[in-house]
């Protein structure tokens, strides 16, 4: 139980330093009459790929559309095995299930709640057939990212 007084989920002082602009942004948008998509999404793209180097983005709704698209655009088909951990496995157990793909879980390190790689390691040894492994950076701690993908490799 959270206690009245204590803002657990109030992105309110967050925002407080941008109401204006973010005010200035929702009004630009609602003047343009278009909620989805439309030209500001495709100033965002065009600007988005430009910083990343890159011909061309694709604007998504969400990270679980984003999860879904990567799996497809990596070849993840109707029952491939797909690994992810799951304390963080609500979007990615919903973009792996999109696919028709299965979600094998991996646990995490204690402490830090990213994937462990020893678990990570005996899941592969157990599962060959994990085509593709969704590594999530958590709680502002990243995974260890340089170990895991050696491992998948």
């Amino acid at each position: 139980m959270t206690h009245p007084d204590i803002p657990v989920n109030s992105l309110r002082r967050h925002v407080a330093p941008m109401q204006e602009a973010l005010a200035a942004c929702a009004a630009e948008v609602i003047g343009s009459g278009y909620f989805v998509l439309g030209p500001g999404v495709a100033e965002f793209e065009t600007a988005f790929a430009r910083y990343c180097g890159v011909d061309h983005c694709i604007g998504v709704a969400n990270g679980t559309d984003a999860l879904e698209l990567s799996l497809k655009g990596v070849g993840v088909l109707p029952g491939d095995h797909v690994a992810l951990v799951a304390n963080a496995a609500m979007y990615g157990t919903s973009a792996v299930l999109a696919c028709g793909a299965l979600p094998v879980f991996v646990d995490v390190e204690p402490g830090i709640a990213t994937m462990s790689i020893a678990c990570l390691d005996a899941i592969l040894a157990a599962e060959p057939s994990i085509k593709v492994v969704i590594i999530t950076h958590l709680y502002g701690r990243l995974a260890e990212i340089e170990g895991l993908v050696q491992l998948c490799n």
